[in-house]
């Protein structure tokens, strides 16, 4: 962007802060970038181990709210540990846990670090970084806790994890959790001023997962020099990109990889997996981040030594830069002139990119700096000053790490010194100015039909600030309204800060019509309040049909005469004769009886010996007892007779759908008149 730009378009957002203070407002909410002062008063919080240096590397907000903190504190030995602290919501310690709300893990009484930080959804902690391992290396180290801060003795060695690659100096800088639970780090491995990207992926238990790269480990060597992998994102189709420092030892670039599954660069990105970007100068990538439709954006420092500003590279999936982001894909942002570094990035719910790092104000003093940009690269101007922001806690202060709560809130951690000897964990959280989406909880509702009504919840994410509203309709899908369902129409409203889900119903009608589960089409439109309608904000709701088709009556016994009338080859209850091999046919009678009409029963269900009937004759008495019987004729040649068989039965249904079986004794061989069996 040209000054000449710049300047304009400062000027018409001093003009728009104008028309905005002589309008009446229809909302209103706190101004992005401003110190929410419901954290701990002022919206800043310094934090003391044990009275020497500490620091906030990674920061991660736990789904009730509560806020994590992850860095390295100094013991009187002059050695560090890994050191992690809870706040409440609020910004005050949380004392339930570890006692206190602070502890610091030793791993083999040298120098450790923490450098990342991420929670699983169980509630347990993960923490990464660099560790003196035992025979004094530097080397990956992980550590989990319970959600109450006690070290998970389930994991690794009484829950703690080291991994080396060469013996030399290895360390995590960012870690992210699989959809399957398996635990991935990125960080750098080599020795002295030569050293590779190097990631490693661990099983829930803590052991190294061996079906990724060699033995569960993976390095990638850019240019010959130091390189170091900072970020690290997994996108949905769980390829693994990570972003850092490429180095060939003269100069340094922005360096991006992308891995597959199993830990094999993926050649669709950039034709070889990697990606290397001159921003301008000497340029570092420090931190790495998803947008919501699959782009990256990286974020770190670039421009000439003592001078540099924040910058940041908008990647397509394929690995290109994209030039809808300032033009070509990359940009940089200055404070006042002094080095500027981005070291944490995170995408809101509204596209707009927020960075935070170190910014030197004016006289050169080191203060928390963030920068919010709009998704086409541009500064956001509602946020801070022209799309800045500068916090200072003392003489020198630095941010290393940015997150988003599920309200919009954002919460940037790092240290804060007021001596050279002293360091303190430092938080500040700001307010994001952003009324945040609204969408359905679910894509999939379903209700009974014998329910009344079915419940539609819509919730609001990614911002909380000022009163907000959005209508929500019902359509036909299958189903008809007024039939199956009664319409529903209707609005929401959220008040400021108000992150309680709302709900409407929707009527449903029982009928007796036995049918098919039907659908209902849900939609939310025309948010206000600067609420944008997220995802999904289109539902189906299904109704599921409570009628069903009565079951069958039980079958019935009916009594059966084979070969009715004939007399001379059988005696009263002896069994009838059949001849197999003969070529002729059979006559069955299906006898009605005081309990049973004969006639009713449908002709086309009618089997006897599985053989359908190759005719019938309706209403013919066959045993005298003036009731109206049906003969039936077979083919001998269609019945499924096994041999030595002395039973052979009639089954069907009648009109009505009611089963009959009857059964008779019969004794197969030759028929007395050589094998002819008359009609």
């Amino acid at each position: 962007m040209t000054k000449q730009a710049q300047r304009y378009r400062v000027a018409m957002a001093g003009m728009a802060a104008c028309l905005l203070l002589a309008m009446p407002a229809s909302y209103s909410y706190a101004a992005g970038g401003t110190l929410d002062t419901a954290f701990d008063v002022d919206g800043k919080v310094t934090t003391d181990f044990a009275g020497f240096v500490d620091e906030a590397n990674a920061v991660a907000v736990q789904a009730d709210g509560k806020i994590l903190a992850a860095g390295l504190s100094r013991t009187a030995t002059g050695d560090t540990d890994f050191g992690l602290a809870r706040y409440l919501s609020t910004g005050g310690l949380d004392t339930s846990f570890s006692g206190d709300g602070k502890l610091t893990t030793n791993f083999f009484s040298g120098a450790d670090e923490a450098r990342a930080i991420v929670v699983q959804p169980d509630g347990n902690i993960l923490v990464a970084g660099f560790v003196i391992g035992s025979s004094g290396s530097i080397d990956f180290g992980l550590a989990r806790y319970l959600p109450n801060g006690s070290l998970d003795t389930t994991f690794g060695s009484s829950g703690k994890v080291t991994t080396n690659f060469f013996s030399g100096r290895d360390g995590v800088y960012a870690i992210a959790l699989q959809p399957d639970g398996k635990i991935v780090v990125a960080g750098t491995a080599g020795i002295g001023t030569i050293g590779d990207f190097a990631l490693a992926r661990y099983t829930t238990n803590g052991s190294l997962d061996t079906l990724f790269g060699t033995a569960g480990k993976v390095t990638t060597d850019f240019s010959g020099g130091l390189d170091e992998a900072r970020g690290l994102v997994i996108q949905a189709d769980n390829k693994i990109v990570v972003a850092g420092i490429a180095s060939n030892g003269l100069d340094t670039d922005f360096a991006l990889a992308r891995y597959n599954e199993n830990g094999s660069l993926d050649l669709t990105f950039d034709n070889d997996g990697k990606v290397v970007t001159d921003v301008g100068g000497a340029d570092e990538a420090y931190a790495l981040a998803l947008q919501q439709d699959g782009r990256l954006v990286a974020a770190g420092l670039a421009g000439p030594s003592g001078a540099s500003d924040f910058a940041l590279a908008r990647y397509n999936t394929d690995g290109s830069l994209d030039i809808s982001f300032d033009a070509d894909g990359m940009l940089t942002t200055d404070f006042f002139g002094s080095p500027d570094a981005a070291y944490s990035v995170k995408i809101q719910s509204d596209y707009k990119i927020i960075t935070a790092g170190l910014a030197r104000d004016s006289i050169a003093r080191a203060d928390f700096g963030l920068a919010r940009y709009l998704a086409d690269g541009s500064l956001d101007i509602d946020f801070g000053v022209n799309g800045k922001v500068m916090t200072n806690f003392f003489s020198s202060d630095e941010a290393r790490a940015v997150a988003l709560q599920s309200d919009g809130r954002i919460v940037a951690a790092g240290y804060s010194s007021n001596s050279s000897f002293s360091r303190d964990f430092a938080l500040a959280r700001y307010n994001s100015g952003i009324a945040g989406a609204l969408q359905f909880s679910a894509a999939n509702y379903s209700v009974d039909e014998s329910g009344a009504s079915a419940t539609i919840t819509v919730t609001r994410t990614g911002g909380s600030e000022g009163a907000i509203s959005v209508d929500y309709s019902t359509s036909d899908g299958t189903a008809i309204a007024d039939s199956d369902y009664t319409p529903s129409i209707g609005t929401l409203s959220f008040a400021d800060a108000d992150l309680t889900p709302q709900t409407f119903t929707v009527p449903i009608t029982d009928d007796a019509v036995i049918e098919i589960n039907e659908a209902v089409n849900l939609t939310l439109s025309n948010p206000t309040g600067g609420a944008v309608v997220g995802t999904p904000d289109a539902a189906v709701l299904t109704i599921v049909d409570n009628d069903s088709v009565p079951p069958p009556p039980p079958e019935i016994t009916v009594a059966i005469d084979i070969k009715p009338g004939d007399d001379d080859d059988r005696h009263e209850n002896k069994p009838a004769k059949i001849n197999l091999d003969s070529h002729g046919k059979i006559k069955v009678a299906l006898l009605s009886s005081a309990t049973f009409d004969a006639t009713t029963a449908d002709i086309t269900t009618v089997r006897f010996a599985d053989a359908a009937p190759i005719k019938h004759e309706k209403i013919k008495r066959v045993n005298k007892d003036r009731l109206k019987d049906v003969v039936f004729t077979f083919s001998k040649q269609d019945l499924n007779l096994a041999p030595g068989a002395t039973t052979a039965c009639l089954t069907g249904t009648t009109t009505a759908g009611q089963a009959f079986k009857g059964c008779g004794a019969v004794r197969l061989g030759k028929d007395k008149d050589k094998g002819r069996d008359r009609d």
